[in-house]
Parts: C-alpha cells; structure tokens; sequence
C-alpha cells in the first residue's frame, strides 16, 4: 500500500503545475510599474504549450485591479493603437505565443495600488483547457 501511494503522488507530481513538459505553462513574465493606484498597467509573458491540442486564454485576474483584459497593439498606417481581444488568445498545441511590447499582452486597469519595481504581482490565469494556471509576475523598470 505504501509503494502505491508513493507511486500515486509521484505521478501526481510529475502531471501538476505549470512548469512541467507536457502542459501548458508560463515563461518570462514581467510587468512595468506604476507609480499611482488608479492607473493602469501592463503585463507581458509567454504561453507555451506543451500539449498536443490548442487552448485558449480566456480570461485573467490579479488582487491588484479591478479588471485585467487581454489586448493587442495593431498598426494601422503610421498610427498604433490599442484593441481589446474579449475572445483571448489561442496557444497552439505544442506551441507558444509572446505577449510581449507592441503586440499581444494583458492590460490591468484601475490598479488598487501602485505596484514597483523589485516587487511580485498575482496574476491568475484561465484558460479553457489547461483551467487555471496562478502566476508570480515580477515588477521590473524596462
């Protein structure tokens, strides 16, 4: 009986979290401060996929706001602009995707306090397979 449960929470390890190959996972995350609560801040990552079927972020939360959405920078003609995507993001099966400056990334708006840099903000991701994936994400002067 103990071997079994041994065995049981060995494969639970190997099988949870979000670091491990063969799941979805979270990689380079960082944000940009911001000197005020009220205002609105940025948070960039990767999302690489190490399964064999597409997901999709869906949505995102931190303690920190009141709201966070996923947006992306589009150019159009020599004005770049900022365009709320509500459907998320699709990370394709064994694939990644960068939200990264001047593209893809999450917006946090109306911070409920400033957030500096050398600190760790919560980020709380949900995705429509892999479920809920629970990020530090480091504060740091680009």
């Amino acid at each position: 009986m103990k071997r079994l449960v041994s065995f049981a929470l060995l494969v639970a390890a190997c099988t949870s979290g979000s670091g491990e190959p063969g799941r979805l996972r979270v990689e380079s995350a960082f944000a940009r401060p911001v000197v005020q609560a009220g205002g609105v801040g940025v948070v960039y990552l990767e999302l690489v996929n190490g399964t064999g079927a597409a997901d999709r972020l869906i949505a995102a939360s931190s303690p920190v706001a009141a709201e966070v959405e996923t947006h992306e920078t589009v150019q159009e003609g020599d004005v770049a602009r900022m365009v709320a995507r509500p459907e998320g993001f699709v990370v394709p099966a064994s694939g990644k995707v960068a939200l990264e400056p001047g593209g893809k990334h999450l917006m946090l708006f109306d911070l409920r306090r400033p957030v500096r840099a050398g600190e760790t903000i919560p980020l709380q991701l949900r995705f429509e397979r892999a479920g809920v994936v629970d990020v530090q994400v480091p504060v740091r002067d680009e």
